[in-house]
């Protein structure tokens, strides 16, 4: 269970639902005994108790399915409510990660920049580092390792 779903069931109180097994149970002689009075004599007020009592049944009915609905639509807002909280952490996990990951490379960034200002300037007094110390020092500051595999065809890269 996790911790945000047992503050809730804390904080709710818990309103236990009547037994509608029960009572209908309980009534079902009463109206067995109206049913047949109402059969033996149709002039008497069997028919008429037996009339109301269906008519307040269909309309507890629709109050029981009204309460089903209110307490389904709490469940479902209570749902959002979770969702929208975790929705916006992960949003907040992410956009930390996608900071660091930012910082980092512009870290690196910065070093390539520097190393190739460093190589622009030995190259103008006449010390230019050959094309593979190049390749491996700025493959090694960008995370890059292992042996570089060599261009095969020749000339300018085609663009896609």
């Amino acid at each position: 269970m996790t911790k945000q779903k047992a503050r809730r069931d804390r904080k709710a109180p818990t309103t236990a639902l009547p037994d509608y097994g029960a009572e209908v149970a309980a009534a079902r002689p009463k109206v067995q005994e109206l049913l047949a009075e109402y059969r033996a004599d149709p002039s008497s007020n069997a028919g008429t108790i037996l009339e109301t009592l269906v008519l307040n049944q269909l309309a507890g009915e629709l109050g029981r399915e009204a309460e089903a609905l209110v307490q389904q639509e709490r469940g479902r807002r209570q749902n959002l409510k979770d969702d929208s909280g975790r929705g916006f952490a992960a949003l907040a996990r992410q956009n930390r990660r996608l900071k660091r990951d930012l910082a980092r490379k512009d870290g690196v960034q910065a070093t390539v920049i520097q190393y190739l200002e460093q190589v622009g300037a030995a190259a103008r007094i006449g010390r230019e580092p050959s094309r593979e110390q190049i390749i491996q020092t700025i493959s090694e500051a960008i995370g890059v390792r292992g042996p570089l595999i060599e261009r095969v065809e020749k000339g300018p890269v085609p663009h896609a």
